[in-house]
């Protein structure tokens, strides 16, 4: 092999590592952002500032749902009442896809927590998704833990 072919073939090498390694650092920085708003989603939810959850979620959402504000915040305060202060909160997973059942497109993110409130210990989790340069709550689930 020539040494003009060596040095082409090395430097395509270099050339795809690093777009690699850069691609890596945009989605770490991207995730770690995803994992800040879900972390104050989460936060607003077990305080019950439900103001701040309908503000955090995504205008997709709600017209995907129908869902004006009254109702949804009601909705929240009604499914969160038996909820005490929460005490510990881990994140034990998050997923990344760009499409779902829902019909969505686009860039999703999926964070689980295990929530231990005082009088209860439960997975939650919440979806996320990008809307205008930002991520917005799309859904949340929950569900008791062992």
């Amino acid at each position: 092999m020539r040494r003009e072919s060596r040095a082409f073939i090395a430097t395509i090498v270099v050339v795809v590592f690093a777009f690699f390694n850069v691609t890596d650092e945009v989605h770490s920085a991207e995730a770690d952002e995803v994992v800040s708003v879900a972390q104050n989603v989460m936060s607003a939810i077990s305080n019950k500032d439900f103001e701040t959850v309908w503000n955090e979620t995504s205008n997709w959402y709600k017209n995907k749902m129908g869902v004006k504000k009254a109702p949804y915040v009601a909705g929240w305060a009604l499914s969160r009442q038996p909820f005490a202060p929460l005490k510990k909160s881990d994140i034990i997973d998050v997923q990344f896809s760009t499409s779902d059942p829902s019909g969505y497109v686009g860039k999703i993110y999926t964070i689980t927590f295990l929530n231990e409130y005082e009088n209860a210990k439960t997975y939650e989790r919440v979806v996320l998704t990008e809307e205008d340069g930002k991520f917005r709550l799309s859904n949340f689930m929950g569900a008791p833990a062992q």
